[in-house]
């Protein structure tokens, strides 16, 4: 009778970790990102501590480059790599954007090869799809509406030995989440400016080109601040009636996001957010 409990127990563990190789998300319906959510991250049950893993968690723009805060709105990769001290067969992740002293859900994940996005409590997690050979994942992922303020990214890995049981295997998360605040022009708000600004190109690589539609001239002051909003040049120029065009020298800067701002003699202002790559 003990051998036939043996039998059945490892047989529902083995069930338990199979199913959980396609998602905790999906198959136990809990935040295993070691959250303020979560009732505790992957390795409860992956708890060997083999492979030593470790997690290296980034958002990158569209041009490919690792960003210090968001834009409102603006589409993103959120890129877990989870590094090992010796090489692990297969691998697994879960993933969450929270904002706020209620922890609510921050903008919105999407589904690409390899990742699906499940729904607990309302709000979404990104896991794998399958067992991974890979151990980077990298998912798309739109910024939420202005004023949301900083996001915290949660996340969690688990390195394999693919042996059909969590025995064997590590786990790690976060210590500390990933906080990316929210992508403002300075630090008090203006008044709008009856304006209309076009950048092009956007990205740009030497200058970027603005146009200006208004009815009304003015001498402006042209403010460009980088992603943690440092002003990093400033210029005046003339905006006439109608449509104004003239170059910003990019050139000498950092590839990143930044931000433009016009502004009057009375400090209305309009802005306008730009690329370097």
């Amino acid at each position: 009778m003990r051998l036939i409990y043996t039998i059945f127990g490892l047989a529902l563990l083995a069930v338990l970790f199979l199913n959980n190789s396609t998602g905790a998300g999906l198959n136990q319906g809990v935040d295993r990102t070691g959250s303020p959510l979560s009732p505790g991250y992957c390795n409860e049950c992956h708890s060997a501590n083999a492979f030593s893993p470790s997690l290296a968690v980034r958002l990158i723009d569209t041009s490919g480059q690792a960003v210090t805060s968001y834009t409102p709105g603006a589409s993103y990769r959120l890129e877990v790599v989870i590094n090992t001290q010796t090489a692990a067969l297969r691998y697994g992740f879960q993933a969450v954007a929270l904002t706020g002293a209620a922890n609510t859900n921050a903008g919105a994940f999407a589904t690409a090869t390899g990742i699906r996005v499940v729904n607990i409590a309302q709000r979404q997690y990104a896991e794998q799809q399958n067992k991974s050979a890979s151990n980077t994942f990298r998912v798309p992922w739109t910024a939420p509406a202005s004023g949301s303020g900083p996001v915290r990214f949660y996340a969690a890995g688990v390195a394999a030995n693919n042996g059909g049981t969590s025995s064997a295997d590590g786990a790690a998360r976060l210590t500390d989440p990933l906080v990316i605040p929210e992508l403002t022009s300075s630090a008090t708000e203006v008044e709008e400016l009856p304006i209309r600004l076009a950048a092009f190109p956007n990205p740009a690589r030497d200058y970027v080109t603005m146009r200006i539609d208004g009815a009304s001239g003015f001498m402006a002051d042209v403010l460009l601040f980088d992603a943690s909003g440092r002003l990093v040049q400033r210029d005046t120029r003339p905006v006439l009636p109608g449509r104004t065009e003239w170059n910003i020298d990019m050139a000498n800067l950092s590839n990143g996001q930044y931000w433009i701002e016009i502004r009057d003699e009375l400090q209305a202002g309009a802005r306008i957010a730009v690329r370097k790559q």
